[in-house]
């Protein structure tokens, strides 16, 4: 009889255990997740600037840095960097780029006028449109710049709004046809 009892207590417990496992292991048919977005600020990007060179001598390359210098070629004293204005969210890193650099300037009939822009002195990202303003940071635009929340771009990180300059050198022939020349130059930026 004994051992009738402890075969029905043995089963009792058995069935207890498969009982409550049953019971831990119920259906959940529904379960939730969240539904999420970053809403940003607009990225707005102005060409404030041209790019101006003015007069150019034939057969004299003329470079104008980002600071409105001229560094080679004879100066009129009217030379600009070129200036984008830009406006972002506070506290984003942004890539910047410029998406059209046109190797030349297209002229009077079919004449062009290279221009080159691949240099640390032709690219520089200040907070103000003041390119002599401290904490400005030269690159070279033939390749994008990003402005992270590390180093020499953290205060870019955290601005709403900066400034990109752009300089150049032009390289008229001996022979280059006199004229105005210009080609477009645009500069994309957006949130990394």
């Amino acid at each position: 009889m004994m051992k009738n009892i402890k075969k029905m207590l043995c089963a009792a417990a058995i069935i207890a255990a498969f009982g409550m496992n049953a019971f831990a292991q119920q259906d959940n048919p529904t379960d939730d997740i969240k539904a999420r977005a970053e809403v940003r600020v607009l990225i707005n990007v102005t060409g404030a600037q041209d790019l101006e060179f003015q007069n150019v001598q034939v057969g004299e390359a003329k470079t104008v840095n980002t600071r409105d210098e001229v560094t080679a070629g004879t100066s009129s004293g009217d030379e600009k960097s070129g200036r984008f204005d830009i406006t972002k969210g506070a506290s984003t890193d942004v890539k910047v780029e410029f998406t059209t650099l046109p190797p030349s300037l297209a002229g009077p009939g079919e004449a062009t006028l290279p221009i080159n822009f691949d240099g640390e002195a032709f690219g520089r990202l200040s907070l103000t449109n003041d390119p002599e303003a401290t904490g400005g940071i030269d690159f070279n635009p033939i390749s994008a710049i990003n402005t992270p929340n590390t180093g020499s771009t953290e205060n870019f990180f955290g601005a709403t709004a900066f400034s990109v300059f752009l300089g150049g050198t032009v390289t008229p022939e001996a022979e280059q046809v006199v004229g105005t020349y210009d080609a477009d130059v645009t500069l994309t930026v957006s949130y990394n």
